[in-house]
């Protein structure tokens, strides 16, 4: 209706300003109104493997540089660095790549076998569908899955010879390192490779996973293709 309240609005607004409603000088007081004040908690979670990079995207070593960044810049921010000039700045150390290096290791063991780091955490036994049922895994003091048998009674090998990172041949991050560890090694031969990934790597069944990485090499692919023979 174009007379309705709709189009012209009330007729409040036709009227001088004598007739408009008062507003209290005390401010609104509204009578018999009980107020009602509800009490809550509200919660944040934060959790650092969220915002790791894509390692689909990016090469080894790049990813470990990105991530190391950002632990920097996280690392800043709870300690408040920025305000108390003792913030980090320059390249990337080694002792941050190392640090970047153990999250990835971290992150990788939660996304392929989180019931296992859940049971470790909590100092239960492992479930018996678990793939590392045969295995002994145990915890470093940074929370790292790692191997553990009878090796540890050897004197001359290392302790990361002794306490391998067991990672899943699956995940990206796994993937990522072998093929960086296959060009670094000059495109080697695959058992050349795989007792050097040994000094420090478990990777749950490593032969396989360094022959996927050999086949998905470009260059060792085009080093075993045979030329075609012309049509006479």
């Amino acid at each position: 209706d174009p007379k309705g309240t709709g189009y012209q609005g009330p007729e409040l607004l036709s009227c001088s300003q004598e007739y408009w409603p008062k507003e209290p000088k005390d401010g609104y007081k509204p009578e018999n109104e009980v107020l009602e004040v509800k009490g809550g908690q509200v919660g944040y979670v934060h959790q650092e493997h969220s915002v790791l990079a894509d390692p689909e995207r990016f090469s080894y070593l790049k990813l470990l540089r990105i991530t190391a960044y950002q632990l920097r810049f996280l690392k800043a921010i709870k300690t408040k660095a920025r305000k108390s000039g003792e913030r980090h700045a320059g390249p990337i150390t080694v002792a941050e790549m190392q640090e970047s290096e153990r999250e990835w290791w971290i992150r990788s063991q939660e996304d392929s076998f989180p019931q296992e780091m859940a049971c470790l955490r909590q100092g239960k036994p492992l479930p018996k569908s678990s793939r590392l049922r045969h295995l002994n895994p145990t915890l470093d003091e940074f929370g790292v899955m790692r191997l553990r048998g009878r090796i540890d009674q050897a004197l001359c090998v290392g302790w990361e010879t002794k306490r391998p990172v067991i990672l899943d041949p699956e995940n990206p991050f796994s993937r990522r390192l072998v093929d960086h560890f296959h060009k670094l090694h000059q495109h080697q031969g695959q058992e050349a490779l795989f007792n050097y990934l040994r000094k420090r790597y478990w990777i749950i069944d490593m032969r396989a996973s360094i022959k996927k990485s050999w086949r998905r090499c470009q260059k060792c692919r085009n080093d075993r293709a045979q030329p075609i023979a012309p049509e006479m």
